[in-house]
């Protein structure tokens, strides 16, 4: 059996713009390639983001191909622009398409309604589930045998029982990196030092997260945290290294420094393996510490993301966000020293949010001596406990980007938010504390009049974005 996975094409639906800010690689498919190849699977791989791949040519590529089975990722937003895609596939002859992502396992039946051109949805972590359905097709395996997945048969769509069973991740075979041009993709200037752009490496080194955040699918999707064998990780970094010179990583693990311990490990390794190469991660910003933080600094650390979300308690209770603000606020001033960028995310719009909020998430966000501040209008997205909570019905999904509010889950107007997110927006990075310390960096370090000039021109694509 031959199967194509399929990454859609985001620009302008996810990024707003035609041309992406930045370019990462499809972890996710390099995952499921992996896994099925190690099982006698003939895999193909299309990225549509870094091949800039209209619908109708992904269409034609998987014609050329000629494969059994699509199978392709969907996020939130490009639900609408998946079923065209999958209308397109269609014309082509008798391929089965399957659909997997968190926005498709949480509204399965529904997508299966909505567009007859899909055959399946595989829920939650898609390795087992779809390597069952392949063989099922193949006649290998018995109907019964399926489990996560919802399927179209003889015209009838039927749910399988979901499996508790889940696949050890320090199992699993390397991403398949060798199967995509590494070289294409870049990272965000703001991350990324330098005078060129670096040749960067996504990697992810556990699945998971320790945190329960209402707003977040990952505790519903991936259920619990797992973590991959440090050793082993470092084992598929020199591998890659063979056939291409990364000089920069983006770990996209939802809490990388979950573990000192582990952390430190990384950064010994990186610090003795890999002296030139910088790096980015997400954090929590209470369990960082100065130690760690020079550690993480020494070995190439770049900058790290932060999700802050709210400053009032009784939101934090809300959404399950455990933070201590004063350590945070106190570590992210110590990275900021250490000459580690920081980024602190903030949601606007959340239930129960006073109108006053935004100018104390400014207040905090300044105070913190962040680089960069990310304001995003709330949504609940399917999977999500704020979601089932709010009991949210959202039929135009092509409209969602965090970027305005689209569902009627609190008081404040739609028009309200968008106006309090280009405030906060234009407040923070024109604040005059924040224009000193880019001022004086500047004169320290001329190279970073490039980042900056990158930063303006972001910022006026993001303070000029329409509501409609």
């Amino acid at each position: 059996m031959k199967i194509c996975l399929v990454n859609p094409n985001y620009s302008g639906q996810v990024y707003f713009q035609r041309k992406p800010p930045h370019l990462h690689a499809p972890l996710g498919l390099l995952n499921l390639a992996g896994y099925l190849k190690e099982h006698k699977i003939d895999v193909n791989i299309i990225d549509a983001n870094v091949e800039e791949l209209s619908i109708n040519k992904i269409a034609a590529k998987i014609k050329i191909i000629k494969p059994d089975v699509v199978g392709i990722t969907c996020v939130t937003q490009m639900i609408k622009n998946v079923y065209s895609l999958c209308r397109n596939i269609k014309q082509y002859g008798n391929i089965r398409i399957i659909l997997g992502g968190p926005h498709v396992t949480y509204t399965a039946e529904k997508t299966l309604e909505e567009c007859c051109d899909i055959d399946a949805v595989v829920k939650g972590e898609g390795e087992l589930p779809l390597l069952m359905l392949l063989q099922y097709w193949q006649g290998d395996k018995k109907i019964t045998s399926l489990k996560n997945i919802t399927l179209r048969e003889n015209n009838k769509i039927t749910t399988f029982p979901n499996s508790n069973h889940m696949l050890s991740i320090k199992e699993l075979p390397s991403p398949a990196y060798e199967m995509i041009p590494l070289k294409k993709y870049f990272s965000s200037r703001l991350f990324c030092p330098g005078l060129k752009q670096r040749k960067i490496l996504d990697v992810i080194t556990s699945r998971g997260c320790l945190g329960k955040c209402t707003f977040c699918v990952s505790p519903n999707f991936w259920r619990k945290l797992r973590t991959r064998v440090v050793q082993k990780i470092t084992t598929e970094l020199e591998k890659v290294r063979k056939f291409y010179t990364f000089q920069h990583i983006d770990f996209w693990d939802d809490w990388f420094t979950f573990s000192r311990e582990r952390t430190f490990e990384f950064c010994e390794f990186l610090k003795h393996y890999h002296p030139k190469v910088t790096w980015t991660c997400f954090a929590r910003g209470e369990e960082l510490d100065e130690t760690l933080l020079k550690q993480m600094k020494e070995s190439g650390c770049s900058g790290i993301q932060v999700g802050i979300e709210t400053t009032n308690p009784e939101l934090m209770k809300q959404i399950n966000k455990r933070k201590n603000l004063e350590k945070t606020r106190y570590n992210l001033k110590i990275a900021s020293k250490l000459g580690i960028k920081t980024l602190g995310s903030f949601i606007i719009g959340l239930p129960g949010e006073s109108k006053n909020a935004v100018k104390e998430y400014v207040k905090y966000a300044v105070s913190c001596n962040l680089t960069y501040a990310l304001f995003i209008v709330f949504t609940p997205y399917p999977g999500t406990k704020l979601a089932e909570k709010a009991g949210v019905k959202i039929n135009d999904w092509h409209s969602v980007t965090g970027h305005k509010k689209v569902i009627p889950i609190s008081e404040i107007s739609k028009d309200f938010l968008v106006k309090k997110r280009r405030y906060a927006i234009m407040k923070f990075y024109f604040h005059p504390l924040v224009l000193w310390r880019r001022l004086y960096n500047l004169i320290k370090n001329p190279a970073s009049l490039l980042d900056y000039l990158y930063l303006s021109k972001e910022l006026v694509k993001r303070i000029s974005f329409k509501n409609n």
